[in-house]
């Protein structure tokens, strides 16, 4: 069975961690594009990061070779100038620019007139002669500013607000790439009764106010991911809040509705009057967006394309999306290829093909879905969290399935006993 035969498909491959999506929305149509499966491939250029952030989903113990994996690149490069031209090439990390020639000779190396070559980064290392170097290299700069400067400097440490903004003016000024500035919305007090989520609104002014509304620079927001339990997660009111605040700014925008959030859409969609809207697809990526003024909603679980986000990690396992991050190191078990045993090709080519075992979760939507008033606007939620949190491929988000009566556990019994709750 392909992956381009079965629509539901589409909907498991996580969407984080490849940057800002600014592009997206840009070009609309009112039908998804016919062809072939999206690609999307990130690699990690080493393991390190100079900042210890409070949303950091990056929860691996320290590497014991943090340092980029020279095997890694080069099957990569083999890879890519064997044929494969993905969509998006994201170089990520932790923190790739900790590695300048490194990341430099990747980006030189995997350069592909057909791909758009973006860096994921907190900017705060991009000097003058690293900006210089990627300048033909980069076409877009992804960079964290996680409100104004009270929200940024409680998320990321005092001081890192005027330096990032430094280092995207220098972008800006030394390059013809675009700034896609990625900011994560979480639920915590940067002050007592200020939530963090609240003040980004008034990075959007600061964005009108340096940058204009040229689309250039691009404002996006990533709804923080966590454990179900997590405090940070956000609420249904508080996204609909933040679509508002930013229509009013009229600053280029992105909302990331990835598949944890989907489950919270039609409550959002109420509240924002936008339940009759006609959502629309991105002409390159087949992503279906929603418009609300000057925001570009991205709402990921309704893809009729397949897309197929693979991320190579410094250890030289490829991973679908970036949600393995919050495990740490029993991410392993959770990989989807070994470059120690298998080419990335061929691993790209059975995510592709859908012949790779992780679909066997994802050939049939949850019987705890059958009945639920809502499937059509979420399509299942985040059944590939349920997977990396063993309880199944069922949405561990999701208020409506009751796992009452399920143990923790990942089995195909446990997973038929999931109900659909009373609301």
């Amino acid at each position: 069975m392909s992956v381009e035969a079965n629509v539901p498909l589409a909907n498991f491959m996580g969407q984080a961690g490849f940057g800002s999506f600014a592009p997206v929305g840009e070009r609309l149509g009112s039908i998804p594009k016919a062809g072939g499966p999206r690609h999307y491939l990130a690699v990690e250029i080493g393991e390190a990061c100079q900042l210890k952030c409070r949303h950091c989903i990056y929860h691996r113990t320290k590497s014991r070779n943090p340092r980029p994996n020279s095997e890694v690149l080069r099957e990569v490069y083999n890879t890519v100038h064997g044929g494969y031209d993905p969509l998006w090439l994201t170089f990520a990390g932790k923190e790739a620019t900790v590695y300048p020639s490194t990341l430099v000779e990747a980006a030189t190396r995997l350069r592909r007139p057909s791909t758009l070559s973006i860096l994921m980064t907190n900017g705060l290392l991009l000097k003058d002669g690293l900006i210089d170097a990627l300048a033909d290299k980069i076409d877009l700069f992804d960079i964290s500013l996680d409100g104004p400067k009270v929200a940024h400097d409680w998320m990321r440490g005092t001081g890192t607000y005027e330096r990032a903004w430094q280092r995207i003016e220098a972008v800006l000024a030394r390059t013809d790439s675009r700034v896609g500035i990625i900011a994560t919305a979480v639920r915590g007090e940067v002050k007592p009764g200020v939530q963090q989520y609240e003040q980004i609104g008034e990075l959007a002014e600061e964005i009108v106010t340096r940058c204009g509304t040229s689309g250039r620079v691009v404002l996006t927001l990533s709804l923080y991911f966590g454990p179900v339990a997590d405090p940070m997660l956000l609420r249904p009111e508080d996204i609909a809040g933040l679509v508002r605040t930013l229509s009013t700014t009229g600053c280029p925008s992105r909302v990331l509705l990835t598949a944890n959030y989907a489950h919270q859409w039609p409550e959002v969609a109420e509240q924002l009057g936008l339940t009759d809207t006609q959502v629309r697809y991105d002409a390159p990526t087949g992503l279906p967006v929603v418009q609300f003024g000057s925001v570009n909603l991205i709402l990921f679980n309704l893809t009729e394309v397949p897309q197929i986000s693979a991320r190579v990690s410094n250890d030289g396992l490829v991973f679908v999306g970036c949600n393995h991050l919050v495990l740490g190191d029993a991410a392993a078990s959770h990989a989807v290829g070994d470059l120690g045993e298998e080419p990335l090709g061929g691993i790209l080519d059975r995510l592709a093909t859908g012949r790779h075992a992780i679909y066997d979760h994802f050939r049939e939507s949850p019987a705890a879905c059958g009945h639920c008033p809502v499937f059509a606007a979420c399509r299942a939620g985040d059944r590939l969290s349920g997977l990396l949190f063993d309880i199944g491929a069922v949405d561990p988000y999701c208020p409506r399935i009751d796992r009452s009566p399920v143990e923790v556990s990942a089995t195909v019994t446990s997973r038929s006993r999931l109900t659909f709750a009373e609301v």
